[in-house]
């Protein structure tokens, strides 16, 4: 008789995959982090609804347990001017710069945050400090201290008008979402600021986007969803 054949092995995959980038920096991770949240924000908490899928991961990042619900304000998206700082403003986070010498390094800059202050210093060449943003001052809300971090950077795009030399500090800052006191609670949280108690004169600009009321359900069908069923 002839002799036992075995099964042929199945023939090999290999799949040629591109290189991640890697993660450098804790801030390269934080940008990557912004881009899925500016994603996931676009589609929901845009959408004008009152109850949000989101509501969960919100309430846990505040918290709350996993399975309330909360109600949600309308998000809105703004950016400001102060008299020595600038902010933009997006769902979770703050972006707070200042304006610094042209000879500026990392190694003069002495930083500390809390969970409502900020306090952010320039070394000077004849040993003084030069304070930018008070800790004195109580921010708007609450953030999150492992949440924050700072870099400082030439500017990127240069405004019309703006002639003179410089570099920037730009602090990020998360948001701490409170927790719902029920399931019937709105929570606001877009700042609209940095400072709980403003100078006069101190902001000339504060504009803020009004969200674009959205039905859910047309938006749904539109993406080939029935949410009815």
């Amino acid at each position: 008789c002839d002799p036992p054949t075995s099964n042929p092995s199945p023939p090999s995959l290999h799949l040629s995959l591109p290189t991640p980038p890697p993660f450098n920096s804790l801030f390269t991770m934080k940008l990557i982090e912004k881009s899925l949240r500016g994603a996931l924000l676009m589609t929901l908490l845009d959408s004008g609804s009152t109850f949000l899928p989101l509501s969960n991961l919100i309430n846990r990042r505040a918290g709350a347990s996993p399975t309330a619900t909360t109600r949600l304000q309308p998000l809105q998206y703004g950016r400001g001017v102060a008299t020595n700082y600038t902010w933009y403003e997006e769902a979770f986070e703050i972006e707070l710069s200042v304006k610094v010498p042209p000879k500026s390094k990392a190694k003069d800059v002495i930083f500390k945050a809390t969970s409502n202050t900020i306090d952010l210093r320039l070394k000077q060449a004849d040993g003084t400090e030069l304070q930018l943003l008070d800790p004195n001052r109580r921010l708007r809300g609450r953030i999150l201290t492992d949440g924050t971090y700072w870099e400082i950077a030439d500017p990127e795009d240069k405004v019309e008008g703006d002639d003179d030399d410089h570099r920037v500090i730009t602090v990020t800052f998360e948001k701490l979402i409170k927790k719902a006191k029920d399931d019937f609670d709105v929570v606001d949280y877009d700042w609209n600021g940095i400072y709980f108690t403003e100078f006069d004169d101190e902001v000339s600009v504060r504009k803020y986007d009004e969200p674009e009321n959205l039905d859910v359900r047309e938006y749904a069908a539109s993406m080939g969803v029935d949410i009815d069923n």
